[in-house]
């Protein structure tokens, strides 16, 4: 028989091609796009779908005698900045349960994401990091384990999902934030040294990525040399996150603490004061019927969760017996 012409395709369906970008320019050069990605839906409520938020924030090492993981790290500012972060976007009423990632090298700096995060919403663990933090005989509290809820007040979701890189593997998410941890002056990048696991990193977002980390420290590697060159080329790296409001895209903030969130959209949603048609509501709320007139209550333009509207009726009902 004789022998037969082909090609191979090989084509990716899962990421928008701007993320995909970066393993393509890196790693895997003939990498093609599927026309379909390129629809995927924008992140509500962030200009950009892809931007690394750079800072000097030093790491530091787990100083608890009591916990086994001694060799692990952590980054304080990142912890507060991711958790900023994935509030806000909870606060967008859009995603839905495990549609949001965060991801991190270290055990240590997973563990007190667990901690963090867990005090206001559920987080999502897999088996293997279960695994991995109980091999360590690290006491991870059950109302964090992905088998039990912790009632929330920004949980318009089911929960989002916290995984170290490495058992990450195979899965994806909408939406996945990532914290580099490691920063220093001396360029040592450590776990984020290897191709193959920068490879998970950058390809398991499908609608965007948000990754917080020194960009200095991983400039001696040079794949990453590769991906801040080509997100500095489309302004995709800085020290400011633009936030950009869906009811009111004119209006933008930058932010670079973890508190400016809180300063600028205190509840997902800009400054800006409207009335009952600039105001969003949550699908809960929807289903309750609760169309109330935010004009007169003097609420923001925000997105409003059933929790919310719970406590805006309890004040209006004061207000009326006051008056």
């Amino acid at each position: 028989m004789p022998n037969l012409p082909f090609s191979v395709f090989d084509t990716q369906r899962r990421i928008h091609p701007s993320i995909s970008e970066l393993v393509q320019s890196t790693l895997y050069p003939t990498l093609a796009n599927s026309n379909t990605v390129a629809e995927y839906p924008r992140v509500p409520g962030i200009t950009k779908r892809l931007f690394w938020l750079h800072h000097k924030h030093p790491k530091s090492g787990w100083n608890n005698s009591q916990d086994t993981i001694k060799t692990s790290y952590s980054n304080e500012f990142e912890i507060d900045m991711v958790s900023a972060l994935v509030s806000y976007l909870i606060r967008q009423g859009v995603y839905k349960s495990g549609e949001i990632a965060v991801l991190t090298p270290y055990l240590g700096q997973f563990k007190k994401f667990q901690q963090k995060l867990g005090s206001s919403m559920q987080i999502i663990v897999n088996d293997r990091d279960t695994e991995d933090l109980a091999s360590l005989e690290v006491d991870v509290d059950n109302k964090l384990s992905k088998n039990k809820k912790s009632p929330a007040k920004i949980s318009a979701l089911d929960g989002i999902r916290a995984a170290t890189v490495d058992n990450f593997q195979g899965e994806e998410a909408d939406v996945v934030i990532v914290s580099l941890v490691r920063s220093n002056k001396e360029k040592k990048c450590g776990f984020f040294s290897v191709s193959n696991r920068i490879n998970v990193l950058l390809s398991r977002a499908r609608y965007g990525i948000y990754i917080i980390g020194n960009s200095h420290t991983c400039s001696n590697v040079p794949i990453w040399t590769q991906v801040i060159e080509i997100l500095g080329h489309k302004s995709n790296i800085g020290r400011e996150l633009e936030l950009q409001y869906p009811k009111h895209p004119e209006t933008r903030n930058l932010v670079s603490q973890p508190d400016h969130f809180v300063q600028f959209s205190p509840n997902g949603g800009c400054n800006r004061r409207g009335g009952v048609g600039d105001f969003a509501f949550d699908q809960a709320a929807i289903q309750m019927g609760s169309l109330i007139e935010a004009s007169a209550l003097g609420l923001q333009c925000d997105i409003l969760l059933i929790s919310d509207y719970i406590d805006l009726c309890r004040k209006s009902a004061d207000g009326s017996r006051g008056g």
